[in-house]
């Protein structure tokens, strides 16, 4: 028993030191607090509802603008935007320290700049170095808790905007740790990925198109239904309410995706799943898991738009995000990413396609009771998909048809 407990034990710390080892991790807790609590917190303080409306719009208008040149300049000058991917995250610490000084309006230009300069590199950057979807999904959960307890904290006992300059510092951390892959590296990898591309079909890249536009859909849908309805609160006593409910359903969310998706809790999800129980390695896009997911997104979109209760509209959410974080996230790297990656050279065409659709779908902002609607199309839309790998990814790896084609 005693040596039973010791190897549970010894595997729990080399799990967390895995996670923690990664500079992806201290970036994420900086990252989490300031995105999930402390920037949209503050212009829900000083603008209201229109505050929430214009961050989330103003960010998504800015991160289309800027990830369009930042990735064209990746193969062009690798050594130049592996630096600029390294030190992004100070442009967070630079936009927290805007919100001290009161110029409120330089955050979002600070966040979609680092988002342009780090997500068009970090999964080629991922792959590269040998990572899989699992330790990316397992980085995401715990940074994001930790994160969004930590803004909470200092929230309540300082101030909102402390809260954000704490996570600034805490991103800086992360940009000092070097990137381990070398511009060589980087343009050799585009290179062989945009080889395999070129041999891939039109409907494939469609396909591949079509994931990724249904997976932001769904998230943003749901993320912004969740923000619009916490945080329209005028004064600042109600306001702390609004990021205290919004922090807990995050960290409450994140747990129960994990205890659903972990590599350490798998039988949890073994319950629901398609995999074959003797094969090894996790499996992504199985029928019963896309649908199951599709139930549970329905079903919390559903309660988001048909209550006036904030713990069944709460619940609804959870559910939702079960599906977009359990499911949905893993389906969108392995399948979304394998069928754009290297089309025309471009290391971010499946980001980019993403962004495109947030910014697209951000005059349902004005309009948030059309978002749970929208995001159920959504949800269809990725059902209907077809989840395989590129024939160039090599025959039969990770085939799994997500529409029983």
């Amino acid at each position: 028993m005693i040596s039973s407990k010791w190897k549970y034990l010894t595997k729990l710390t080399s799990y967390f030191h895995g996670l923690i080892s990664d500079r992806r991790f201290p970036v994420k807790v900086g990252a989490s607090g300031v995105f999930g609590i402390s920037g949209i917190g503050a212009f829900s303080d000083a603008y209201g509802l229109e505050g929430v409306i214009g961050y989330i719009s103003v960010l998504a208008l800015l991160r289309v603008l800027f990830s369009i040149p930042v990735s064209l300049a990746v193969k062009r000058f690798p050594a130049t935007m592996l630096e600029a991917h390294r030190w992004s995250p100070c442009l967070i610490l630079l936009g927290s320290m805007s919100m001290l000084s009161g110029h409120l309006w330089i955050l979002p230009i600070c966040l979609a700049l680092y988002i342009s300069t780090w997500w068009t590199m970090y999964h080629s950057l991922r792959e590269i170095r040998g990572k899989s979807t699992g330790d990316f999904v397992d980085v995401e959960v715990w940074s994001s808790i930790l994160g969004t307890i930590l803004a909470l904290v200092i929230t309540h006992e300082f101030s909102i905007y402390i809260a954000g300059a704490v996570g600034g510092f805490l991103c800086l951390a992360g940009a000092i740790i070097p990137v381990d892959v070398s511009a060589e590296e980087l343009l050799d990898a585009l290179e062989t990925w945009q080889k395999e591309a070129s041999s891939r079909s039109r409907a494939e890249i469609a396909n591949g198109a079509r994931i990724a536009r249904g997976v932001g859909t769904i998230g943003f849908c749901s993320l912004s239904s969740l923000r619009i309805t916490l945080l329209d609160t005028p004064d600042g006593a109600s306001l702390f309410q609004g990021v205290l409910s919004l922090g807990l359903v995050v960290v409450l969310m994140e747990l129960v995706v994990w205890l659903w998706t972990s590599k350490t809790t798998q039988g949890l999800r073994d319950l629901f799943s398609s995999k074959d129980k003797g094969g090894q390695g996790r499996e992504y896009g199985g029928r019963r898991d896309t649908v199951v997911a599709f139930i549970f997104t329905v079903a919390g979109f559903s309660a988001m738009m048909m209550t006036e209760s904030i713990e069944v509209f709460c619940t609804g959410y959870i559910l939702v995000s079960i599906s977009t974080r359990g499911v949905n996230r893993e389906v969108d790297q392995e399948f979304a990413r394998s069928n754009l990656r290297g089309i025309n050279g471009n290391p971010a065409a499946r980001e980019i396609e993403k962004f495109s659709t947030w910014l697209f779908l951000c005059p349902l902002l004005w309009m948030p009771w059309l978002l749970a609607p929208v995001g159920i199309l959504g949800a269809a839309m990725l059902l209907s998909s077809s989840f395989t790998h590129p024939r160039d990814r090599g025959s039969g790896e990770g085939k799994v048809n997500g529409n029983g084609m």
